[in-house]
């Protein structure tokens, strides 16, 4: 036993497991994590609090942020599985033509899942009921002038990635990201992760706690600092922190929406059974090409609007590959972080899929903590 810690872990993972306790200091807030190995929870733990008169259990939804672009990637490779993309190198423009005006008709799928499409926010402020009303955002990406010449450098497409990747489904499979998602991914695998939860999933979800952010260290300049915020927050859409109680992606209506480039919902342990049925070798999610497409390299180095200084992501077509900023169990595994310090990925030489979760809204140092020690475990 381990005191604050409920669940339960595998022989060989105590050292894990005290490292996660150790990121759990804050009363008002929680955590959860989970590691499945060859299809198998060996690690499902939770501390502290979802809520100020609720405890953080294995049944506890969370907003998972940027994590939420991974699976909407993966959802996207599974399309090339099925026949239905052609390859990522086609243009983005076949699928969506409406996006191939203003010197962007060449982008690549690939490429604009990458981060790479110059277009990371759009051109104008927008209110929140236009940022989740389903048309106004996508209208505004298509149309837009790109920040860069696409394709040669890449900037986090903070929430305009998720336009991206929901424009593709619906045109491709005719379903919203959000349902193929639901029917092809979270229902065969009998997980709870969702993107559009309605108000009754909800609303058991971990609150957000505002925690103080780590100060970058480095100096930035006032044009870029102004452009990222825009980005991120689609010219005040959504608060500068993206959260709040009640508020930004703890607002009921963003959840629901399925706003795929932050929106989704789900517990520890479904995301990291998720990331584990992508590179399960006896029934992967992903054939071994679709999954080659997914993590070849795509962009690294310094974005276009650096916001911190050295390492840099390294960038598959949406997920994020094992760098020195995000390391990983292996320089083979990939997955996507989030805002506040979420962190997930998977791992295809170890058939591992890993997750952790908190409504702390800091940095992500925690979750690397945890990462490490499970590096000694494996």
């Amino acid at each position: 036993m381990i005191e604050g810690i409920r669940g339960h872990w595998d022989s060989g993972f105590d050292n894990v497991v005290h490292a996660f306790a150790a990121t759990v200091k804050d009363e008002r807030a929680g955590a959860a994590l989970s590691v499945h190995l060859g299809g198998r929870a060996v690690v499902s733990v939770q501390s502290g609090a979802a809520d100020l008169d609720r405890p953080w259990e294995a049944n506890t939804p969370a907003v998972i942020f940027s994590c939420t672009k991974g699976v909407a990637a993966v959802a996207i490779a599974m399309l090339l599985d099925r026949g239905l993309l052609g390859s990522l190198d086609e243009p983005l423009a076949r699928y969506w033509p409406e996006f191939g005006v203003a010197g962007k008709s060449d982008v690549s799928v690939g490429d604009a899942l990458a981060h790479r499409a110059g277009v990371p926010g759009p051109d104008r402020d927008l209110t929140l009921s236009e940022a989740i009303d389903g048309h106004t955002l996508a209208e505004n990406i298509a149309g837009r002038v790109p920040l860069w010449r696409p394709g040669t450098g890449y900037s986090y497409h903070t929430l305009s990635h998720g336009v991206i990747t929901e424009q593709l489904m619906l045109r491709i499979d005719g379903r919203t990201l959000g349902r193929f998602i639901a029917e092809e991914i979270s229902g065969p695998l009998g997980i709870d992760l969702w993107l559009g939860a309605d108000a009754e999933t909800a609303a058991r979800r971990a609150r957000p706690v505002l925690g103080d952010l780590s100060a970058p260290a480095m100096a930035i300049a006032p044009d870029i600092a102004e452009a990222v915020v825009h980005f991120a927050t689609f010219g005040g859409a959504f608060p500068a922190r993206l959260t709040d109680r009640d508020v930004g992606f703890d607002d009921p209506a963003v959840i629901a929406s399925g706003l795929a480039g932050a929106a989704g919902l789900a517990t520890a342990d479904a995301v990291a059974r998720f990331w584990g049925a992508v590179v399960d070798p006896r029934e992967p999610l992903l054939s071994s090409s679709a999954r080659a497409a997914l993590t070849a390299l795509r962009g690294e180095g310094a974005p276009e609007y650096p916001t911190a200084p050295p390492p840099y992501h390294r960038w598959g077509a949406g997920v994020a590959l094992a760098s020195d900023l995000r390391p990983m169990t292996s320089l083979a595994a990939f997955g996507h972080d989030g805002a506040g310090g979420q962190v997930a990925f998977a791992d295809p030489g170890l058939g591992l899929g890993f997750a952790y979760l908190t409504n702390l809204m800091i940095d992500t140092a925690r979750g690397d903590a945890v990462v490490r020690e499970l590096r000694s475990a494996l």
